[in-house]
């Protein structure tokens, strides 16, 4: 056998190599691998789209429920239509609410769950405070601060359905 004249920090850098080239190597995927790991991409990309497709599916009937809400019913001196709903803007207003701070209102109808959050005049937090906000008209969209709750939603891009997949 023939003798080698290595020192130990000459071992320990062939074997620091050794194991960095090993560790480096790309590990080339048999064909089970493969497949698996092919099906498991398939499963992601159904995975995103779908999620997508349910988040669109939720504004929409969220949106549909708010604006087909008219927020008021009929009052008890409408006799056996009592509490049914009542044409947009007549009736009682079907809302209730709170002070959130010192100048902003949190108001909420009690049928469909429509939120508006708005900035209070002064007259409005006297009210709110003296009265409280149960049957309070629900302030124009322009005045709210979740404006972006009002918008109809936008339907996703089949294009970038596929990117967000990926």
């Amino acid at each position: 056998m023939a003798e080698t004249n290595l020192s130990k920090e000459d071992i320990r850098n062939l074997l620091t190599e050794a194991m960095a080239a090993a560790v480096n190597l790309p590990r080339a995927m048999n064909p089970m691998e493969k497949k698996q790991y092919e099906e498991e991409i398939k499963r992601e990309k159904r995975r995103a789209i779908l999620s997508v497709e349910l988040g669109k599916a939720e504004a929409e009937k969220r949106y549909r429920q708010q604006t087909g809400c008219t927020h008021s019913r009929l009052s008890t001196a409408a006799g056996a239509r009592a509490g049914q709903p009542a044409p947009r803007g007549q009736g009682e207003w079907t809302t209730g609410g709170q002070v959130h701070g010192y100048d902003t209102i949190g108001l909420v109808c009690l049928r469909c769950s429509t939120s508006w959050q708005f900035k209070a005049t002064p007259q409005e937090i006297e009210f709110a405070n003296q009265v409280g906000l149960l049957g309070f008209a629900p302030p124009p969209i322009e005045r709210c601060i979740n404006k972006a709750d009002f918008e109809k939603p936008v339907a996703p891009d089949p294009a970038k359905l596929e990117k967000v997949a990926v």
